[in-house]
């Protein structure tokens, strides 16, 4: 998971994610690392949530219901329209 992190999110960039342990290190890694407990609520004590990641992520899996297959090549236009 870090890897993947490393490798598409700009280093010093703010990373919002809920309580799992694989997130753990981020901030020693170079990202801002901030959390919610969702189990208190949808937006820690800063405001910050993770509701419009887990909406657009939602909003996608219903989009791609209805098409058989996207090509590689055309996921990032795809992703874009949903966006």
């Amino acid at each position: 998971l870090h890897a993947l992190i490393e490798k598409y999110v700009q280093t010093g960039s703010t990373v919002v994610t809920d309580g799992w342990r694989a997130y753990n290190g981020l901030d020693e890694k170079g990202y801002r690392h901030v959390t919610v407990n969702h189990s208190v609520g949808i937006f820690n004590d800063a405001g910050y949530s993770t509701c419009e990641i887990d909406s657009f992520w939602a909003t996608l899996r219903r989009t791609m219901r209805s098409y058989k297959q996207v090509a590689p090549t055309n996921l990032w236009l795809f992703l874009a329209e949903v966006e």
